[in-house]
């Protein structure tokens, strides 16, 4: 039986500096479809330290959302984008910092 869930996810700059999520709490929706536009991911990332918010929170960095079972192949890649905004909240006893990704949106900016 697949009960065991396991997620990761790993957010930096393209060429620098990364960190990888995987010990704290962190929920996600994905939204896809057949329309032109970009995929959108939407995360929320609970009680970080300031170092590693200052680093996530960042626009343009680099996404990396795995996601699977732990007793089957483990966590692979369900989303790949980019940060297009980042904002924190602090609701009640948890500081919440919600970022909104699009995969594909660097090539869409960088376009003419």
């Amino acid at each position: 039986m697949l009960f065991n869930r396991i997620a990761e996810l790993v957010v930096g700059e393209v060429d620098g500096n990364a960190v990888i999520i995987k010990d704290l709490r962190f929920s996600f929706e994905i939204k896809k479809d057949n329309d032109k536009s970009t995929n959108k991911l939407t995360l929320k990332i609970y009680n970080m330290n300031n170092q590693t918010r200052c680093l996530v929170e960042q626009v343009n960095n680099s996404v990396i959302l795995k996601a699977g079972y732990e007793d089957d192949i483990g966590a692979i890649t369900i989303f790949t984008g980019t940060v297009v905004s980042a904002w924190t909240i602090r609701e009640g006893n948890d500081t919440i910092t919600e970022m909104s990704v699009r995969d594909g949106i660097l090539p869409l900016r960088q376009n003419k």
